[in-house]
Order: C-alpha cells, then structure tokens, then sequence
C-alpha cells in the first residue's frame, strides 16, 4: 500500500524504482557566489542587447557574450564547503523514480537524485537505519502521447520542472552567520526591502529586519537555470521588464520591484508531494533529508525495488580519488572556467533529459569557429533523444561557451564527461596555458550553487548592481514616452 497524503484530493505515492551506488572521495570543494562587475561600457552593452531584443523576451542566448561581464561566480573562493563526513570519505548516491497520482488519474513522474550522510549500505545491500539519504535535486516530467513526422504515436517525456534543493539545515551549519540567497526572486526582494527599510527608519527611528532573502533552516527551492550566468540575468531583467509592462502608469519604482519579486516567487519544496510526504512522516516542516523508516512509511515496498549497485575493485578504480585531479582552491581562469562549466553543463542536461555526455568542443582551429563533437550520452529515458542531444549542442555553444570566451574572443579546447548522479571531469585549455582536468561530485553539485553567499557585502552589492541595471532600464522606458509624445 502505498502512501496517500492528507489533502482532500488524496495522492498516492510510490517509488518505482531506487538505484544505489557508492561514490569515489573528492578534493575540498569550494563556495564561489555570484559576484557583478557593472561598469559604464558593460551596463552599456546589457542595455544594447535588451533594447535589440524589442518587445520580446529575453532570455540567456538574448544576452550569451556579455553576461559574464556583469555577473559571475566569484573569482576567488569565500570558503570551503562542508559535507557530512568530509570529502575523503565515501557515501552512498542515489536515483530514485517516484510516481504520484492524483485523484483525477493523472499521473506525474519525478526523479529524485542525491548522497548520503556516510557509506552506510553493507556487502548484502543491508541499509543502516541511521543513514540520512539528502536529496540534492529532482525533475519533474510529463509523460505524453505525440505524433512524429510519419504520423505515427509515439511517447515522449517532456522536462515541466527542475530545480536544486538547497539543505537549510545542513547549510547553517556548515557555513555558519548570515546566510544570503541571490536567486531572482530574493534579488528583487534585497532591493525593494531598501525602500521599505529606508522608509521605516526614516518615520520609527528604528531598524526592521527583512527576513524573506535569508536562509533559514528550511530547504530552498533554485531553479537550475539560475546556475548559468546568462540564464540568471536574463531572468531577471525579463521579469522586471514584464512587470513594467503589466503596471499602472504612474506607479512608483519600488512598486515595480514588488510585482517583479511576487512574479519571480520558486515554490517552496514543501509543494512537491514526495517532499511534503517525507516532512509530514518526519513531523517537521519542508525538510529534505530522510532514512529508510520514513521512506518504508510512505512505500513499505522501497526495498523490493532497490538495486544496490556495488563496485568491485576495478569499478572503484574507475571512480575519483582525492588528489587524483586539479585543486578548486585556485583564482585563475582555467579555475573559473571550470566552474563556470560545472555549474552549468548539468542545468542544460536536465533541462533536456540526458542524464550522462562525454563530449568535446572548441574554437581553436583555422577559422575559429566552435565545434562540438559528442561521443557518447544516455538519458532516463527509453525515447528517442537524438534531437535532445542537437539542442544540447546548440545550446552549451550558446548560452555557455560562447559567454565563457566572451564572444569566442578567448580559444579554448574542452572535454567534458558529466554523469548528473555521479560525478563531473573537465578537462580544459585556455589560449596558451596548459591543459588541466577537474573533477566535481556531480551528485551533491546544490552545495556549489552560486545563488547563496553568507557574505552580506556581497549581497548588497549583487542588489545594488541590478537595482542600476532595472533603473537604466526605466530611464530607456521613459526617453520612450517622451519621445512618442
């Protein structure tokens, strides 16, 4: 029997299947937040690019080029990342396909992915009670009829949702102080929590505490696309664009940043059903962690499907090893690249439904033009992906590279193998430096997410950053209206 929340409209929830693995150790990863640089010729090209884009919407291949020039993750790392156990130990990685249905019929698949608390699984697949499996990210995919170019049906799997989950619990205690969020949402939040704070000091003579862009102990949502660069402010400045548009005349500024920020709101994790499933069995609100007990309370048949897929000796030599690849300590450019690379390759893939690529790419021939070869991928599902993996293709050279090299000012050669549940190497080249290779645990990769800071200076200066931009952008909206009169 399996789970059924307790909302009038009952769902029923149950675990298809749950595929364990352990994982290789790592090198210290490290926290790099998002970070704005707006100069005068900068702010100017943002600017240009918007204004060519008209009455249309902006998106990250709108902006592809000049977006890293404004923001970009933190060349220099502002502290090392914290992981249950360390790096250097092993853990257990996770695949888990969960089926929801509804009252209605309609039924909706999600793909939850994540790592334990430690290696807690025993040669006989036996389960520790007090493991902690921590969920890292998930999808959501409808599944429906289509007819392909013959006119024949076919099933297709279409991506509606993906996001990170960001622990709360487990990133308070890590990183310690303040923790800031940066995602689009919280931006506008910063911004138009100044007016408001401004105002209340102003008449009260006192201090008010804005706690809507703090982390608190409860997980966060992050859409994945805010780990790319371009994604992130094209986000940004197409939501603030349309509440421009949907506003009464006359309205002040303030008011704009407050529709922007209610039309950006991420959904608390709480919404997705598995998630609210796992809180309700642990008596505790939107949290993301579990162990076997409460996932037997919401399918008690979790076991009869899980596969624990054990290495032997050659396997774990094929899995990375601390020390094996390049340090993250670094604040060079190859350093950045890469990360800028980890961050957003994976945001592409689940977008698209592959699950593993190993593909390389570059620039550097006689005519400079990009090209990009993949040789091997696979995906979760059964369906025809050859189209999935040309949009990839598009869409890395797009709203990636072509942001990474500043406009393919900058030769590079790339080769990338990514498994979403596994792990992450790059091997990268930049004009004349030496080639090298990184590895990143693609498994917990909501750890890395440029979107938190515990820096408040960094916070104020990100808000402060696009709160110039949005203004530019109302200054070229009024020079509009004048002109028309």
């Amino acid at each position: 029997m399996q789970y059924q929340t307790r909302e009038r409209a009952p769902t029923t929830i149950r675990v298809a299947r749950m595929l364990l693995q352990e994982s290789g150790t790592y090198n210290p990863m490290y926290t790099r937040p998002y970070q704005t640089h707006l100069a005068p010729d900068v702010l100017d090209n943002v600017l240009r690019r918007v204004d060519q884009a008209g009455s249309g919407g902006i998106s990250g291949a709108t902006l592809a080029g000049v977006a890293s020039s404004m923001v970009a993750p933190s060349a220099t790392p502002t502290g090392e990342i914290s992981i249950p156990m360390g790096w250097s130990d092993r853990r257990i990685r996770f695949l888990m396909e969960v089926h929801v249905t509804v009252a209605t019929g309609a039924e909706m698949i999600y793909y939850f992915q994540g790592y334990t608390s430690h290696l807690g699984v025993d040669a006989h697949g036996n389960i520790d009670p007090q493991m902690q499996f921590i969920i890292n990210s998930y999808m959501r995919v409808n599944r429906a009829m289509r007819y392909n170019s013959y006119s024949q049906a076919v099933m297709q799997d279409v991506v509606t949702e993906s996001a990170h989950i960001v622990d709360g619990m487990l990133v308070n205690q890590t990183m310690g102080g303040e923790i800031f969020c940066m995602r689009p949402n919280d931006l506008f939040a910063g911004i138009q929590s100044a007016y408001i704070e401004s105002a209340y000091q102003n008449f009260s003579g006192n201090t008010l505490r804005d706690t809507r862009y703090r982390m608190s102990n409860e997980s966060m949502r992050s859409n994945r696309s805010n780990n790319i660069a371009g994604n992130y402010l094209a986000s940004v400045v197409d939501t603030y664009k349309n509440a421009q548009q949907l506003a009464e005349f006359g309205q002040g500024t303030q008011d704009i940043y407050a529709r922007s920020q209610s039309m950006s709101v991420e959904a608390s994790p709480y919404e997705n059903p598995f998630i609210r499933a796992i809180s309700n069995a642990r008596g505790q609100n939107c949290v993301t962690s579990f162990d076997i007990a409460v996932l037997r309370r919401i399918d008690p048949n979790v076991e009869n499907v899980t596969n624990y897929l054990r290495m032997g000796h050659t396997e774990l030599a094929q899995v990375h090893q601390a020390g094996q690849t390049a340090f993250w300590s670094g604040s060079d450019a190859t350093t950045l690249a890469a990360t800028i690379l980890s961050n957003g390759v994976p945001a592409v893939m689940m977008d698209l439904m592959i699950s593993k690529i190993f593909f390389r790419s570059t620039n550097n021939d006689a005519g400079g033009k990009v090209s990009t070869i993949i040789i091997d991928g696979k995906s979760l599902t059964s369906l025809d992906m050859s189209q999935n993996f040309e949009l990839f293709k598009v869409r890395l050279e797009k709203e990636i590279l072509f942001d990474l090299t500043y406009g393919n000012q900058v030769l590079y050669q790339l080769e990338m193998s990514v498994d979403l549940f596994g792990e992450t190497r790059i091997t990268i080249q930049l004009d004349n430096d030496s080639a090298v290779t990184y590895t990143t645990p693609s498994f917990c990769d909501s750890l890395l997410t440029p979107i938190i800071t515990n820096n408040r200076q960094n916070f104020e200066g990100v808000t402060n950053d696009f709160e110039t931009l949005m203004n530019s952008l109302n200054i070229d909206k009024t020079m509009a209206i004048n002109t028309m009169v």
